[in-house]
């Protein structure tokens, strides 16, 4: 039975000393106490003679392990593998001038030390091996009456040694005549012999050459004095061949040890880039990615999960997700059901450092080790919630708009009396609303107010000159740019009038056409969600409504979509949703846009009922607020044109408040629901 091997552990931090050790232990080694520094560790290497030596690289004192390492392998032969966090370019380069026999990366992974400790060991092993061959092949070279040698493709000597070892019996004339064979001999991988002549003290001494190729670019050469044998060639003929077996079979001995030795490098330089290219998958990765050992304990979280969660890597591994309180599975019953099934997958909810909830789709694996019994889990998981935040809030919106659509109607119906009694009551207060917002319209922003302001500007600061006046033109390009607003306007004023007084082509579309056209709608508008940080979503398309139709005018509908949403936007809560419905209310398509109102400056939240009509009057505003920077009108006639073309369709369009009561923890939240209803085509 071989004997376990003795490791020596050299490592000046006490729990990485121990947790080492532990695994070591627990793969069959023997492991002395570690040594935590590197004089001592020089001090008692030989005496205790290990197998393999366990360096770290930082240590305390005036030697760090690399010089350590290098002493102990000059003075005793031990070899070593180093243990380091460090990866800087100074310290893997003075490292691998060390010609340690691997490394072993903090923080430690059990199987990982175990190939890189057995790689080492073999690798030792084999040198070991192969100096034995190289003794053995040299004792037996040298008791041959031959003479050795290696030389270039070329024929020349390999190095000044050899030159001095054989220019007696290799001269610059016998290593041109040998030049083609010894290139033949190399490009064919085989032996050949060069049989030749030398004159000494005026006779001729006779010399054979084995060229034996031993790599692409040189060769060995064995050189002898076979003179007696060409007398006597019958006698010494069986004797050569039992010498030409043995330096073939000595020499393939060599050559197989050294490729076997290049394939273990090979190999090992394969494995570890491609652990290095694994770790940095995993570790670049936008998905989440979790690793716990068998009994649920966090291993190793990837920069995402950290990003997401806000929690450092030192704070989650370690923990265990079977027990309440841990930041990735809130609830420990969920855990079990994971590691109880072969491979799950499902959604999550856990909490940010910050206590803000977050939403993963997630997916468990076990990974088996030789066994087949589970060593690790391994979790992935997507973060989905900002959609899981948008299905809410369409879900509540969706809540909301059933709600209230009774009582819609209920309103409808008594609609002509509700109305003469509103507008007894307030047509005072709408006329004069009415009024004030038209000279609103006309007299702040850009436009017709600031047009009178430039002009007086421009008519006061004018300086007189005998040509006529002399004028700053800054103010000339202000007046010429609120010119091209008042002609937009203008240009509104005509297209209004124009629908009023005509028709316009309308195409029978279906209504999934509808809903792809109220989504290019909704992708134009959303570049100015960023002034208020507003979010657009739309439902999913209902497919039991795609045999239905309606007849529609594409770009005056968008047109009328486009303002009514650029309206939710500017009078909407900073950071709330703005929902979208493309739904069928009995024999009408409905498009209904629901946002969360502001305050207004008069402390009233959403609109007025006795202005839920109004407000498609032209010049009707409910604010006197200014909002350029959305590039529209601020006259009071957008949804007076969403009217119009909407009519046009044969539909309605209407702007109510509702109320969300589905949140019992707070007070009910006004929302205002904007509808464009069409009426379905025949099919």
């Amino acid at each position: 039975m071989t004997e376990p091997k003795r490791l020596l552990i050299v490592e000046d931090d006490a729990p990485s000393a121990l947790l080492l050790s532990q695994i070591l232990k627990k793969f069959g080694y023997v492991v002395f106490d570690p040594i935590d520094s590197g004089e001592k560790a020089i001090q008692v290497s030989c005496e205790l003679n290990p197998d393999l030596i366990l360096m770290d690289i930082t240590l305390k004192g005036d030697i760090d392990g690399i010089t350590a390492a290098q002493r102990i392998h000059e003075k005793c032969g031990i070899p070593f593998i180093y243990t380091t966090v460090s990866t800087d370019d100074r310290t893997i380069m003075r490292a691998r001038e060390s010609m340690p026999y691997g490394y072993i990366l903090k923080p430690y992974e059990k199987n990982m030390i175990y190939a890189t400790v057995e790689m080492a060991l073999y690798k030792h092993d084999m040198e070991r091996r192969l100096r034995e061959a190289e003794e053995r092949n040299h004792t037996i070279l040298s008791s041959l009456p031959d003479t050795v040698f290696y030389v270039t493709k070329e024929g020349g000597f390999l190095n000044d040694v050899e030159r001095q070892a054989a220019a007696h019996l290799w001269t610059e004339k016998v290593a041109a005549k040998a030049q083609t064979l010894v290139a033949t001999a190399l490009m064919e991988r085989k032996t050949a012999i060069f049989d030749y002549a030398l004159v000494r003290q005026g006779k001729a001494v006779y010399y054979e050459a084995r060229i034996i190729p031993t790599s692409a670019s040189q060769a060995l050469v064995i050189v002898r004095d076979v003179t007696s044998r060409k007398i006597v060639k019958e006698k010494h003929a069986s004797h050569q061949k039992e010498l030409e077996a043995q330096v073939a079979d000595r020499t393939r001995e060599l050559t197989e040890a050294n490729r076997s030795m290049e394939r273990e490098v090979g190999l090992r330089k394969k494995i570890e880039q491609s652990l290095k290219i694994f770790g940095h998958a995993i570790e670049q990765n936008p998905n989440l990615v979790v690793i716990l050992d068998r009994d649920g304990n966090v291993e190793y979280v990837n920069s995402a999960f950290a990003e997401l969660s806000g929690y450092g890597r030192n704070e989650v591994v370690a923990t265990n997700v079977g027990k309440p309180g841990n930041p990735i599975v809130q609830e420990p019953e969920v855990w079990k059901r994971m590691v109880n099934s072969k491979t799950w997958k499902g959604e999550l909810y856990s909490l940010k450092k910050d206590g803000e909830l977050y939403y993963v789709k997630a997916s468990v694996s076990p990974i088996t080790g030789e066994d087949g019994e589970t060593s690790h889990f391994i979790i992935t998981a997507e973060d989905i919630t900002e959609a899981k935040r948008q299905k809410i809030a369409l879900d509540q919106a969706k809540q909301i708009l059933d709600s209230a659509s009774q009582e819609f109607m209920n309103r409808e119906m008594d609609w002509k009396e509700w109305k003469e009694k509103m507008l007894e009551r307030n047509v005072s207060r709408t006329d004069k609303s009415l009024f004030k917002n038209i000279h609103n319209s006309f007299t702040q922003g850009a436009g017709f107010g600031t047009l009178v302001t430039l002009i007086d500007m421009m008519t006061s600061g004018a300086k007189k000159s005998e040509e006529g006046f002399l004028v700053d033109g800054q103010i000339i390009e202000l007046i010429q740019n609120n010119v091209n607003l008042i002609k937009d306007a203008f240009k509104t004023f005509t297209s209004i009038d124009w629908i009023i007084s005509n028709d316009f082509d309308l195409q029978k579309v279906s209504l999934m056409e509808l809903y792809e056209n109220v989504k290019v709608v909704i992708s134009k508008v959303d570049e100015y969600s960023k002034f208020n940080n507003n979010r657009i979503i739309i439902n999913d398309f209902n497919y039991r409504y795609k045999d239905l139709f309606v007849n529609l005018n594409k770009d005056y509908f968008s047109k009328a979509l486009y303002e009514v949403l650029i309206n939710a936007m500017k009078f909407s809560r900073r950071g709330s949703f703005i929902t979208v419905f493309v739904n069928v209310s009995g024999k009408d398509a409905v498009i209904s846009v629901i946002n969360d109102p502001e305050k207004s400056e008069e402390g009233t939240v959403g609109i007025p009922v006795e202005y839920e009509k109004v407000v498609f009057e032209p010049f009707y505003r409910l604010t006197k607020f200014v909002h350029e920077q959305y590039n529209t009108l601020e006259f009071g006639l957008g949804l007076t044109l969403v009217e119009k073309i909407v009519n046009k369709h044969g539909g309605e369009v209407s702007a109510r408040n509702i109320v969300d009561h589905s949140d019992t923890r707070r007070e009910s939240q006004v929302k205002v629901n904007v509808s464009l209803s069409i009426p379905l085509a025949d099919g």
